[in-house]
């Protein structure tokens, strides 16, 4: 909690999370955090295979947790779900049939006050005092 920008990070080498903290309503989320993503996994395909990703073994990467803090002014709910696949052009019918094997979706949090209170309750960064 020492940096005040974009976060990520392995938990027991199962999980890429990406923290994003907003205090502006951003709906380009998803496609922001596209690019973040591929970049993240380039890294650790760099450091862990080694030119292995064109041979034949399935190479396994971190489940992603993709989460976006919100604390603006502007009304927002407890929880959003962003979806990448609301960035596509619209192509009709079209749009679903052929580009839907490419979706991910952002959960935003509110992290107002009277706003998911039970995340600000375990969290003293996010309450603004420090935990005791």
């Amino acid at each position: 909690m020492e940096r005040y920008n974009d976060i990520s990070f392995t938990l027991g080498n199962t999980l890429v999370i990406l923290i994003e903290h907003q205090s502006s309503i951003n709906p380009n989320m998803p496609l922001r955090i596209l690019l973040y993503i591929a970049r993240v996994y380039e890294k650790i395909i760099e450091q862990a295979v080694k030119g292995s990703l064109y041979r034949e073994k399935l190479i396994m990467i971190p489940c992603p947790v993709l989460i976006v803090l919100y604390n603006g002014t502007k009304p927002y709910p407890d929880t959003q779900i962003l979806r990448l696949s609301d960035t596509f052009e619209d192509m009709g019918d079209l749009k679903y049939r052929v580009f839907s094997h490419l979706e991910f979706m952002v959960k935003v949090y509110n992290i107002n006050q009277g706003h998911n209170e039970e995340i600000q309750r375990r969290c003293a960064k996010l309450r603004g005092r420090k935990k005791r």
